[in-house]
């Protein structure tokens, strides 16, 4: 689970579904016309106002009873992330399924069928997991999900998908007809790697649904107690980078013409989100600005992602 002081809280209710700002971009500060085309206006609807009303009716006992433990549980060498899966503080919400179908209309992808297979990566606890799955209609046995957290992996095994413990496993040599990365890429110590490793991971034919954060700000969790840095960066992203004060369209900018390309990427469509997680006895809920990609193949990998 993320460091709550990266996040920017809003006021429960409704402030999330009346302020449409949470779901714009300024598309004329993008520089390239084609990107500007592939945005899809995504807005507030059921799936959001039920996550959101899930929060609100979060006791004050239950709220704060679980961050006590999840702090115990962390100052015995938990990490924050299986600490918070333990006492269930890790559910977060990126796309409802409507604003996915929605997003794969848009992109002219044929229909995804039910005989696909279905790789998430970083699942957490599946909740989002099992939003996409449902969305799809991709039954469970042929849902996969990759997850560090042993806490996670449990909650995941719970909802009937295959949990991977290590992106080198075996069930990973296969490719997918469908994969998610929601949020993870911010998170890693080296995000070329992990880039290189989706590309190979999905079908030629096949679909990438990449959430980032934006602007760009990448840490690492280290020891379960603070984050840090990347140690390997992508240096494609330098200048527009949250440290560099850059706007969220400067960052989108960069990162859709000079990252995605680089890595083998081509956008298909994009939209912007509120990123939601569970808050604590201050904020029922906090949110950071998501934007959600559709991504395909291209037919080969125009360079290495990180500029040398």
């Amino acid at each position: 689970m993320m460091d709550l002081k990266r996040h920017l809280p809003f006021a429960y209710p409704s402030d999330i579904g009346a302020q449409e700002s949470y779901y714009d971009i300024r598309l004329d500060s993008l520089s390239d016309e084609a990107l500007r085309a592939k945005f899809v206006k995504s807005s507030s609807d059921e799936e959001t106002e039920a996550f959101l009303q899930r929060c609100g009716q979060a006791g004050f006992c239950s709220t704060g009873v679980s961050k006590l433990l999840a702090g115990i549980l962390v100052t015995f060498g938990c990490t924050r992330t299986s600490a918070n899966g333990v006492v269930c503080r890790a559910e977060m919400f990126v796309l409802s399924q409507q604003q996915l179908l929605r997003l794969l209309a848009a992109s002219g992808h044929p229909p995804i069928g039910q005989d696909a297979t279905f790789l998430d990566i970083g699942a957490g606890d599946g909740a989002a997991t099992s939003t996409a799955a449902r969305a799809l209609k991709i039954p469970a046995r042929r849902v996969f999900a990759s997850e560090v957290s042993w806490s996670m992996r449990f909650r995941l095994r719970l909802k009937g998908f295959s949990p991977i413990a290590d992106l080198q496993d075996a069930a990973l040599a296969a490719s997918y007809d469908v994969v998610a990365c929601l949020n993870v890429i911010d998170r890693v110590d080296d995000p070329s790697a992990l880039l290189e490793m989706l590309y190979q991971r999905v079908k030629p034919e096949g679909v990438l649904v990449l959430a980032v954060v934006l602007p760009f700000c990448a840490s690492v969790e280290r020891l379960g107690r603070y984050e840090t840095a990347p140690t390997k960066p992508l240096l494609a992203m330098n200048g527009a980078c949250c440290r560099d004060k850059a706007t969220l369209e400067a960052s989108l900018d960069r990162f859709a013409t000079r990252v995605l390309p680089k890595a083998g990427f081509e956008v298909m469509c994009f939209t912007r989100v509120p990123y939601l997680c569970r808050g604590d006895l201050a904020v029922s809920c906090y949110a950071l600005s998501d934007v959600v990609f559709l991504l395909k193949r291209l037919p080969t990998r125009l360079a290495a992602v990180a500029e040398k």
